[in-house]
């Protein structure tokens, strides 16, 4: 049998703690410190967590503010 395969086209929506910080390019704990500080707030979707992309993306164009 074999394995489904994931259809490489789909773009992601939203992203997780470790995901996000990657992708800001920062450390987990800074993402965490920002989310405390309400400099960028994450999706509750079900249990978990997300964080839009769209949400990012404004977050950088903005300037990025928050304590480092």
């Amino acid at each position: 049998m074999n394995a489904p395969t994931l259809d490489r086209s789909i773009t992601r929506l939203a992203l997780n703690y470790s995901e996000a910080a990657r992708a800001l390019g920062i450390a987990r704990n800074t993402l965490v410190r920002l989310v405390e500080e309400d400099a960028i707030r994450p999706v509750r979707v079900g249990r978990r967590y997300l964080f839009p992309v769209c949400q990012l993306e404004e977050f950088l164009s903005e300037g990025g503010e928050g304590s480092y």
